[in-house]
């Protein structure tokens, strides 16, 4: 009889959606609502960067459990300054209780 060992699927990250709030309907951006799924328990986080330079660490280290989960940047950077108008990326990087480590990038707008 062979004897197979159980593994246990790979961490995904899905479903990445990052959406400003308040320029679509002519006021000025205030916050970005930033959305994802998980397909396990994970620790996550979640910065903004521009041109490959980190502007503000969102969530470190926070465990979110399997499932869909959002978290709110509020157009600051690190020293709590607003951002100006630009383009930036949201990265996400999850990490299961194995190590495996997984990560996803998004684009998001910011108009003024």
């Amino acid at each position: 009889m062979e004897v197979k060992r159980a593994t246990r699927p790979k961490l995904e990250l899905n479903d990445v959606v990052a959406r400003v709030n308040g320029s679509a309907d002519g006021r000025a951006a205030t916050s970005a609502d930033i959305h994802f799924s998980l397909s396990a328990d994970a620790t996550v986080e979640v910065s903004i960067n521009q041109n490959g330079r980190k502007v503000r660490s969102v969530e470190a280290g926070r465990t979110r459990a399997a499932g869909s989960s959002q978290t709110v940047w509020d157009l600051r950077d690190d020293k709590g300054a607003l951002v100006p108008a630009s383009s930036y990326t949201v990265e996400i990087r999850a990490k299961d209780s194995s190590g495996y480590v997984t990560r996803k990038v998004t684009p998001i707008l910011i108009t003024r």
